[in-house]
């Protein structure tokens, strides 16, 4: 969804079953993310081999 679609949308509660994850951290896309999916990271209570590999690639 576009941004200028999205952000109307959530302001006037119109989108439901979502979650919405944000985060300041700097870097690339990868970076990013990486404490949300990969083992050891602060928000990841379970991880999956095949991402954790990718990610230490």
């Amino acid at each position: 969804m576009e941004r200028a679609a999205f952000f109307p949308a959530w302001r006037d509660k119109k989108l439901t079953g979502m979650i919405l994850g944000i985060s300041g951290a700097k870097g690339n896309a990868a970076r990013r993310i990486e404490a949300s999916v990969a083992k050891g990271g602060l928000d990841v209570a379970d991880s999956v081999p095949e991402i954790d590999d990718l990610f230490q690639r």
